[in-house]
């Protein structure tokens, strides 16, 4: 599980999958004009870990600013499997582990991750 923010590091999702998550549980209060960040991170999240995302937004007005919903369950492909938009209500969807191995057994990028190799990666910046 991971909360609203979390979401926009992505080494916070992939710890969980490597101490063997399938499911990876967002609680989130994206207001509604950043709802496609909440969107397009979460569906990132879940291909990206080859896990199933069950992103759960707050929705409608608050103190400040109003909520954009979209609550949605994805999956390791970066389908949305089940989603409700910006209404109040429940996300209801069938979640098949299996297909988190069978999607890591096609594409092994997991399994394939070299890690020390990053650390040695040198950036050279340059403005264009």
């Amino acid at each position: 599980m991971q909360i609203c923010y979390e979401v926009r590091f992505p080494e916070i999702s992939r710890a969980l999958t490597l101490h063997g998550a399938k499911i990876i549980f967002t609680l989130a209060a994206f207001p509604l004009e950043r709802i496609n960040h909440f969107a397009i991170l979460s569906k990132a999240r879940a291909v990206e870990n080859q896990v199933f995302h069950v992103a759960v937004n707050r929705v409608g007005p608050g103190e400040n600013k109003v909520y954009g919903g979209e609550s949605m369950i994805i999956s390791p492909l970066g389908d949305v499997i089940a989603g409700i938009g910006r209404v109040e209500g429940a996300v209801i969807g069938n979640i098949d582990l299996d297909l988190v191995d069978k999607v890591r057994r096609e594409i092994t990028v997991l399994t394939d991750r070299r890690e020390g190799v990053y650390k040695k990666v040198k950036v050279i910046y340059s403005s264009f």
